[in-house]
């Protein structure tokens, strides 16, 4: 029943007003509103409707089994059978743009300790969730909407000339919307609820405290992301079983979920490091196929840029419409390279390369703390709200079950904050390493979960409570780096885990003069190299 219902409740989400126009008033955000929990306050971003698609008409794959996939997702890489490629190699590597897969590569020496261990009980869960599948973020001003421009300029003039497997863009037009939610994403985010109930509804079963609150921010694919979740949790009728809280989403705003807004220089153009080293990456692994690409096409002179645009509209295209020609135009290899220069942006912009990770994700780790010491947070303040996070109906510390829907970069800021040195690489912009730990395709696909399972053991030596780690349903080995002491199942005892990061975290971060110091004056940092731990290092800090 409820499957059947989620179109409709999709265009249902998207005709509620707020949702597609931001607005500029306070007064009817969460601590504000007459109502309690209002969930139409605004902020929503800039987001722009999609054309329909029509993939019974235009797919034209037929020589391969069909799936149960809603998109199309059989493409084999170009060279396939040379390369001993599968569709794998394109769908289960596009970085943050992957559909939603549970991580089957991630810490395979973790693997056979899924199962809780028989004298525990999971008593309490915190889920911190990535939207779900969503269209691109700035229209035709760049991406794979720019290179359709460019294509149409072409067709417009008489000029384009396009050849073999490159004959298709006669008749393709750049039909993307802009940051809304898609349907597949809708899907992920309601089939990830559905998985939560049956993992962990028992938790709820004998709460009767107060309605859970689920926090969202307000940017449109994130809150109707949360929205989708609860249906699949709790129902049709999930807003008389929980509170959906809503947390501003604007410049300069507080909030956890998307912390560089109260960090300035996460939020400069100046602290964005990806640009030249992902410009370095693609200048290496994008010129065989711009040169490959070029002889099919004439009236359009390639530029890097236009095959990364081109790579980028096989994975926005697939969830976007259901359907993209460009996905066969790349080799395995290539998608290997496409997923590495995702990596790169990701980490230079907002993970351990960049000086105001740690800065923007502590104000998260600071309430999660509170969460499972289940004590009122009292400082220090960084991206949090205060007027929210002291006030326990929208920060109760009682729940046996939190849950948090945010970014895949607000997520990578956190892994930082964390101390999730699990995840450290060197990324060097010349060669891919293919055995790093942070793919984006298995650490933050589109619908991530990462979740935090405490539980109770009756151990020989008396009762213990740990904490585990699943990230996307692969269990991270917790080890000093959190204060724990390594072992198999990942397992680490609850107090040294909160006592750890209570005590070094915030201090980590060094949240002042990462995000408000003035590079030149108060510390000196000369490009990426200098940047290992996501904060400004001791080296650089001017002493006045």
């Amino acid at each position: 029943m409820i499957v059947s219902l989620l179109p409709l409740v999709y265009l249902a989400l998207l005709a509620q007003p707020g949702a597609a126009k931001d607005s500029t008033s306070f007064k009817n955000t969460t601590g504000t509103s007459p109502i309690l929990f209002p969930t139409d306050v605004g902020f929503g971003s800039d987001e722009v409707p999609g054309g329909a698609p029509y993939n019974a008409q235009i797919d034209k794959i037929s020589y391969r089994p069909r799936t149960d996939a809603s998109i199309e997702m059989r493409w084999l890489p170009k060279n396939a059978k040379r390369d001993h490629a599968t569709s794998d190699d394109i769908f289960r590597h596009l970085a943050n743009m992957t559909p939603y897969k549970p991580a089957d590569k991630l810490f395979p020496e973790t693997y056979g300790y899924e199962k809780v261990p028989d004298q525990c009980e999971i008593k309490q869960v915190h889920i911190l969730h990535r939207h779900g599948s969503r269209y691109p973020d700035k229209g035709h001003k760049s991406g794979p909407g720019n290179f359709g421009e460019k294509v149409q300029d072409a067709v417009k003039a008489g000029k384009l000339k396009a050849s073999g497997e490159l004959e298709f863009l006669y008749n393709w037009n750049y039909d993307l919307g802009q940051k809304i939610l898609v349907h597949n994403g809708a899907q992920e985010m309601f089939m990830s609820g559905v998985k939560a109930y049956y993992d962990y509804a028992k938790l709820l079963s004998n709460f009767t405290a107060h309605k859970p609150v689920v926090r969202t921010s307000s940017h449109s694919r994130v809150l109707d992301s949360a929205r989708y979740w609860t249906l699949g949790f709790f129902g049709w009728d999930a807003t008389d079983k929980m509170h959906l809280e809503v947390l501003t989403e604007d410049d300069f705003q507080n909030l956890t979920l998307a912390g560089k807004n109260a960090c300035r220089n996460a939020d400069s153009d100046d602290y964005e490091l990806s640009v030249n080293v992902s410009a370095i990456w693609q200048n290496i692994y994008l010129q065989a196929p711009k040169a490959r690409l070029q002889k099919n096409l004439k009236g359009i002179d390639l530029t890097i840029t236009d095959v990364y645009n081109m790579m980028s509209a096989c994975p926005y295209e697939t969830v976007g419409i259901g359907y993209s020609d460009f996905c066969k135009l790349f080799t395995k290899n290539e998608w290997l390279n496409f997923e590495y220069d995702m990596d790169l942006q990701t980490m230079a912009d907002n993970g351990f390369l960049n000086p105001t990770a740690r800065g923007v994700g502590i104000g998260w780790v600071s309430e999660f703390i509170a969460r499972l010491k289940k004590e009122k947070f009292t400082g220090p303040v960084t991206t949090q709200n205060m007027t929210l996070d002291t006030n326990s109906t929208y920060f109760p510390l009682d729940q046996p079950l939190f849950v948090d829907v945010s970014h895949h970069s607000q997520m990578t800021s956190i892994m930082a904050a964390l101390n999730l040195t699990q995840f450290k690489s060197k990324f060097d912009p010349h060669h891919n390493d293919q055995n790093r730990n942070f793919k984006l395709s298995q650490v933050l696909p589109y619908g991530a979960r990462w979740v935090w399972e405490v539980l109770d053991c009756n151990e020989k030596k008396g009762n213990q409570t740990y904490i585990r780690m699943k990230m996307n349903e692969a269990i991270v080995p917790l080890n000093e780096a959190q204060g724990c002491k390594p072992r198999p199942d990942g397992l680490c005892k609850l107090d040294d885990f909160t006592s750890y990061l209570e005590k070094n975290a915030y201090k980590a971060s060094k949240f002042d003069l990462s995000c408000f110091g003035k590079n030149g004056t108060d510390f000196k940092l000369k490009g990426l190299s200098t940047v290992t731990d996501g904060v400004v290092p001791d080296s650089a800090i001017v002493h006045h």
